[in-house]
């Protein structure tokens, strides 16, 4: 990972950055490293970094919305872009292709498939294996829409849900690295899994510990046409309030001060956010497949009313 994979993935983060209009010193700080670095990174055609991720097992359809995600989230929000990272690293790790690279490399590794078994290895019982399974339903529901990916935030959408009553992250499954937009549809970065630290499963989590019949969370877009649709739809509907400066950790509890009075199987959370915190819509319901018909509907009224 740190010699063939995270430098090649900076190289394109820093011409994306430098595209954007960042200067050196700002793509610097961004990423954590001294400028005659990214001076040698911005010295070589992107291609060359490219090639170097195919050779790795990266798809290029895939290459494109990973370094667009990482350049959002290395200027916006640092502990998102690590997630992130990791997210894009595991896939590669689960699927085998970065073994190919080490057995070329080391000759004895040729028959170890350790990375494998560790990163992919999830402790779940039948239950939360037929929640993943409808997991993966829900997902492509929302990439085979044609409507989905206009309600898709800039900080891009996540799920979590889980079987029973949470007791920790570990029993909460969401999307590792979210799902984004790709040519006017969604995609989802990786499988969903259980116990992926992200701000939607810390969410779930204590909307669980306040009313554990919600059993489903997602997050979309805020604009006042989306909360016009949520009202003609007759969707129950709240606001949050901020107490002290906004945060991610302040809109969690300002979403749990609203379940504590509500008791509809699904209903809707506005937060209009402040600065440096984006606006967000978080529809909550008590089982995943009526949460996400819901959020389709949301979704197809968005863009034909």
């Amino acid at each position: 990972m740190s010699k063939d994979f995270l430098p090649n993935m900076r190289g394109l983060v820093a011409h994306k950055l430098k595209g954007r209009g960042y200067s050196q010193t700002q793509i610097s700080q961004s990423l954590g490293i001294t400028q005659p670095s990214i001076s040698y990174y911005l010295g070589k055609n992107p291609s060359y970094f490219r090639k170097k991720l195919v050779e790795i097992g990266l798809n290029e359809k895939s290459m494109d919305r990973d370094i667009e995600m990482l350049a959002d989230d290395v200027v916006s929000n640092i502990p998102r872009s690590v997630e992130t990272l990791h997210a894009i690293w595991r896939e590669l790790v689960i699927g085998g292709q970065v073994c190919a690279l080490h057995r070329k490399k080391v000759s004895a590794v040729k028959d170890c498939t350790a990375c494998v078994k560790l990163f992919s290895f999830t402790r779940y019982n039948e239950e939360k294996g037929e929640l993943i399974k409808s997991m993966i339903r829900a997902i492509s529901s929302i990439e085979t829409s044609p409507y989905f990916a206009a309600i898709i935030p800039e900080v891009y959408v996540n799920i979590a849900a889980s079987s029973g009553s949470a007791e920790t992250i570990d029993d909460i499954a969401t999307v590792p690295g979210r799902i984004v937009r790709v040519r006017n549809l969604a995609k989802a970065t990786s499988s969903p899994e259980f116990g992926i630290q992200s701000h939607i499963a810390k969410l779930l989590l204590e909307i669980q510990r306040t009313n554990p019949n919600y059993k489903a969370v997602i997050n979309v877009k805020f604009d006042e046409k989306l909360k016009s649709v949520v009202q003609s739809i007759k969707l129950p509907y709240a606001k949050t309030e901020h107490s002290g400066k906004p945060s991610e950790n302040g809109v969690i509890e300002g979403v749990k001060n609203i379940i504590k009075s509500k008791n509809e199987p699904l209903f809707v959370v506005f937060d209009e956010g402040a600065f440096g915190l984006e606006p967000m819509t978080y529809m909550i319901g008590d089982e995943l497949q009526n949460l996400l018909r819901a959020v389709l509907d949301v979704a197809k009224d968005y863009v034909t009313m």
